[in-house]
């Protein structure tokens, strides 16, 4: 079974907390300020950024759907 993950959408700290508690995994950016690259967290930075690019590479498909059901079927009519 594939890992449930939020969409960017819910990034709001009371969604996040939500979705913490679910054991929902967000695949937005982390809140507060960015984190100062060193080289000793270089490389986990560099990874966890492509992590995120994938997920929401992987969202685009879904969030597609989302579109077509909505005008092309004329669901946000209901």
């Amino acid at each position: 079974m594939r890992p449930t993950r939020a969409d960017t959408l819910y990034g709001s700290r009371d969604n996040r907390s939500f979705l913490e508690r679910n054991n929902i995994r967000f695949s937005g950016k982390p809140l507060g300020r960015p984190a100062k690259i060193t080289p000793e967290n270089k490389e986990v930075m560099k990874r966890l950024k492509a992590q995120r690019r994938q997920e929401y590479r992987e969202r685009i498909p879904i969030e597609g759907k989302f579109g077509q059901g909505k005008y092309g079927y004329r669901l946000n009519h209901i």
